[in-house]
């Protein structure tokens, strides 16, 4: 495509009803979920056989539940900017949960009864190894099979956070249940034994699973986004090692140094990484929300939305007011246009950003011309409050537009020009003629 002049609005792709190259794939999240009743059949069924007691199963699930929506809700807290598919997270969930978990408890197993390793190397050197190898799988996974689902650093973060949270719930449903019929320790059982192990597993340390695994999902997210061969090469082993080494530093601080070593580690090393996790999450959702306001900059110089609607689009108590304004003036209909225009916008918008930076490709071009379709189908309802005059932060413009000119991406030639959507402003917000409809 040729270089667009200064001043004129660069192309509009077309807008296919389909993505190309998206195939069906409900048969393998439904079979994940399948796996994920049986395995929480048989984790309570674990539960209640070690316990030998109903109420001890259902303290031992209680206390493997609780921390869960805590933990989860935190993944999704930074996911909320571009959230990935609810089936996919559960998958993540499941993977850690069910197959992570079981395939590393049969291959310590294994090591143990073929080997003369004692428990304490079998934690520190063996356990660390397989179980961070088990989890990342499921990255690698998406990765080499479903790459659209990891475009970046926040993706790995976010997938690889899930599935340590699946698999602390399995590995904690072990602890507990050990801990009440004593075999954890056999001078320390019953409820008082769980809900000591609680403590210090659900309450203290909830998140070392997904912090292990998630060096390894920032390894695979920089190899997802990077334009540098090397680095998509170094930045996955160079993780997954991070993870193991986090993994058996925890370890081995409790088999091999004791309660003294534990609380040296765990202050020194894993509360200062938590709280550097937090930040550098925080960091990432930031980033996204500019990178959501830089794109849709660029789209009002194609024509493809108002300027004035970027603040009801990008920030979220904004966004909510939209939905509630939309609600008082035309009910429900008009709240879900909203919503399902500010959903698409968001996916066109990071798409197209994707594509600007050249890491789109076919699909992501696919993707932008998908979600102005349906931009363009529900416009005629959606009615926003009156503009305010919000000039986002942070926002570099380079020679007149976001992406500088030209872009690093670009979209393909023969692509029909975008144009003004056609807003004005009336008493009750933006509202639309008949003769004054949106055209993309």
């Amino acid at each position: 495509m040729t270089a667009t002049p200064a001043g004129a609005p660069p192309p509009s792709p077309d807008a296919p009803s389909a993505l190309p190259g998206r195939r069906n794939r409900g048969w393998l999240l439904g079979a994940f979920g399948l796996l994920s009743l049986l395995a929480a059949t048989a984790v309570a069924w674990f539960a209640y056989r070690q316990t030998d007691s109903l109420g001890g199963a259902v303290l031992v699930l209680f206390c493997a539940l609780l921390p869960i929506p805590v933990v989860v809700g935190s993944f999704l807290w930074i996911d909320r900017y571009e959230p990935e598919p609810s089936s996919w997270l559960a998958a993540a969930f499941a993977w850690g949960a069910v197959i992570a978990a079981g395939v590393s408890l049969v291959i310590n197993t294994a090591v143990a009864e073929l080997t003369d390793l004692e428990f304490n190397w079998l934690a520190t050197a063996v356990a660390p190894v397989n179980e961070e190898i088990t989890k990342g799988s499921f990255l690698v996974l998406l990765f080499v099979w479903f790459r659209s689902r990891v475009d970046g650093v926040l993706d790995g973060v976010i997938y690889a956070g899930l599935v340590g949270v699946g698999f602390a719930f399995s590995e904690n449903v072990l602890y507990y249940s050990g801990a009440y019929s004593g075999a954890l320790t056999p001078e320390f059982d019953g409820p008082e034994a769980t809900v000591g192990i609680f403590i210090v597993r659900g309450v203290f340390s909830p998140f070392t699973h997904s912090l292990f695994c998630i060096a390894f999902g920032i390894g695979i997210g920089i190899a997802a986004s990077t334009h540098r061969r090397w680095l998509r090469w170094v930045a996955p082993p160079v993780g997954l090692l991070v993870s193991i080494g986090l993994h058996a530093a925890w370890n081995g601080s409790v088999t091999f140094g004791g309660p003294v070593a534990f609380l040296l580690v765990y202050g020194l090393m894993f509360l200062p990484a938590f709280v550097g996790g937090i930040a550098f999450a925080a960091v990432l959702r930031t980033r996204q929300g500019r990178v959501l306001i830089m794109s849709l900059e660029d789209a009002v110089r194609r024509g493809w939305l108002h300027p004035d609607e970027i603040p009801w689009m990008t920030r979220f108590g904004f966004k909510r007011r939209a939905r509630t304004f939309a609600s008082d003036v035309g009910g429900k209909p008009a709240k879900d246009a909203v919503a399902t225009y500010q959903r698409a916008v968001s996916r066109m918008g990071f798409a197209h950003d994707r594509v600007m930076r050249g890491r789109g490709g076919p699909q992501g071009v696919a993707t932008v011309a998908q979600q102005l379709q349906i931009m363009r189908s529900v416009r005629p309802g959606v009615v926003l409050p009156p503009p305010i005059r919000v000039r986002p932060r942070g926002i570099a413009q380079r020679g007149g537009a976001p992406y500088g000119w030209p872009p690093q991406g670009q979209y393909p030639p023969g692509t029909p020009d975008g144009h003004p959507s056609g807003w004005h402003s009336g008493q009750n917000g933006h509202q639309r003629t008949p003769s004054d409809q949106p055209r993309l």
